[in-house]
């Protein structure tokens, strides 16, 4: 088993981070813990908070060396669109060649349904639904906060109830 803790996301498709959980209680050398996010599955599904907030996965990055052709010509064709072609036959529409909407013939089954999807995570206990509610927050939370500004308030707060 990998040593990562990858969170499952129904269907068991991966839609979280991997992370290091290190060892599972009770487990020998070399075992891991693997968990879904929210504490249930896996050999460590008894496993405690602190299993969650070890350190961060580190990563090896590695790239090879490659030259650049500078190519006026063709970066004026990019500007301009003539890379784009029309898609479903309607020239006023049009996307690139690599575009994945390029595969679809009909969007129909694709769309909504009239009054949209309603509660999306109508399927999911109680207890789910709120800690999908907090990773939303999470997810989105630097669109309402500036988190540089929320740590130096928070710094600020702390240096004052230390003078108090």
């Amino acid at each position: 088993m990998m040593p990562y803790n990858v969170r499952n996301a129904g269907g068991g498709s991966v839609g979280g981070i991997l992370r290091r959980t290190g060892l599972g209680s009770g487990s020998g050398p070399g075992s891991t813990a693997l968990s879904n996010g929210n504490g249930t599955g896996g050999a460590g599904s008894s496993a405690s908070l602190e299993n969650h907030r070890q350190t961060p996965l580190e990563l090896l990055v590695f790239g090879y060396a490659c030259k650049i052709f500078r190519d006026d010509e063709k970066a004026r064709e990019m500007d301009h669109g003539k890379q784009l072609i029309p898609w479903m036959g309607d020239v006023n529409l049009k996307i690139d060649r690599y575009d994945v909407r390029g595969a679809l013939c009909e969007l129909a089954p694709h769309e909504a349904p009239p009054g949209g999807y309603g509660n999306r995570l109508e399927y999911l206990s109680a207890e789910e639904q709120r800690a999908e509610q907090l990773c939303e927050e999470e997810r989105y939370l630097f669109l309402y906060n500036n988190e540089e500004e929320l740590r130096l308030r928070q710094e600020r707060v702390l240096s004052w109830s230390r003078l108090n």
